[in-house]
């Protein structure tokens, strides 16, 4: 009997597990899944963003502050432009002939992406000898090499950081006792013409100048990326082109609207673009024209490539530049 009770109860205690097992091979509902830890949220610097880079030019005694150099025709001191913390360098370009203390009209001038202000270097003997003062200078993180001499890393660099810039230089260029603050005009090539055509649509500069000259100006620049990435999904670490960070295609984004926002600045506006410019194309050009109404027009230049050649540059200062800026003053 003792036996027989001893089966029973195993054989029950066997019944109760099958069923158990059972039970819970039957049961569909799925265990619970831990929330997903939330990225922390990437905050995009924009235009306050400082630069940790510090170039070695600011502390070479080759680029002191008031260095001067004398040229044929015209004379460059160097000056150092603080923004934020950061040095931009640049240079204040006049004819040898300047009488100290005379008051000129002063061009500011942007060079374009991966450059720096050696872009004019044919422009200025035609600009000073027309009488006018000239400030070139590099944009912080200008170019991928150390040949700028501006604080910055190019991979830091954004529109906005460049906008900044602008602002700055031209702050400055109006405590300069060679400069008369009221006949400023801006100048900007490929990149440095968007540059320059947003920071003088800005609040800020939209009364600052007299009138601008956009060479080849980049507005492509935003038209394609802000296609290539329209829902806003630009990875953080990425560099573009081996060199561009990603903050930098989100400063175009910020600027998508682009002919929209530089039709702000209603002063006059003269664009050129070489017939032979493989960066950018007319149709962009004729619709910032378009947008900026009738204070503004555009011209081909014959033989022009994207960086004007010295043969360009010596046939259309004379025949174009020099009389727009002319009427700009008048």
């Amino acid at each position: 009997m003792k036996k027989l009770r001893k089966l029973t109860a195993f054989a029950l205690c066997a019944v109760t597990l099958l069923a158990l097992v059972s039970f819970a091979a039957c049961d569909k509902t799925p265990a619970p899944t831990p929330e997903p830890e939330k990225p922390a949220e990437y905050v995009y610097p924009g235009e306050n963003y400082v630069f940790n880079d510090v170039n070695a030019a600011y502390s070479d005694p080759k680029y002191a502050e008031g260095t001067v150099t004398q040229f044929e025709g015209f004379t460059s001191t160097v000056h150092w432009v603080k923004n934020k913390g950061d040095n931009i360098y640049s240079l204040l370009s006049v004819a040898n002939n300047y009488v100290a203390g005379t008051k000129l009209p002063t061009i500011i001038c942007l060079h374009g992406l991966n450059s720096s202000y050696h872009e004019y270097d044919y422009f200025l003997p035609h600009f000073t000898a027309a009488g006018y003062a000239v400030l070139t200078f590099d944009f912080r993180g200008a170019s991928q090499d150390k040949g700028h001499r501006s604080d910055g890393n190019i991979k830091n660099m954004t529109i906005d950081t460049q906008i900044s810039d602008v602002r700055a230089v031209t702050d400055f260029a109006k405590t300069l006792p060679c400069v008369d603050p009221n006949k400023l005009i801006l100048v900007g090539h490929s990149q440095g013409g968007l540059t320059g055509s947003l920071a003088a649509a800005t609040p800020e500069l939209k009364d600052t100048f007299k009138g601008m000259l956009l060479l080849a100006p980049g507005f492509e620049i935003v038209e394609t990326h802000a296609a290539k990435y329209k829902d806003g999904k630009v990875p953080i670490p990425k560099l573009f082109f081996g060199y561009l960070g990603g903050d930098y295609i989100r400063s175009l984004l910020k600027h998508y609207d682009v002919y929209e926002e530089i039709k702000a600045f209603r002063k006059p506006v003269k664009i050129l673009l070489g017939d032979k410019d493989m960066a950018f194309h007319e149709p962009a050009m004729l619709t910032a024209v378009e947008k900026y109404g009738s204070n503004a027009s555009y011209e081909s230049v014959p033989n022009g490539e994207h960086d004007f050649a010295k043969e360009v540059v010596d046939q259309v200062t004379p025949e174009v530049i020099l009389p727009f800026f002319e009427t700009l003053l008048a």
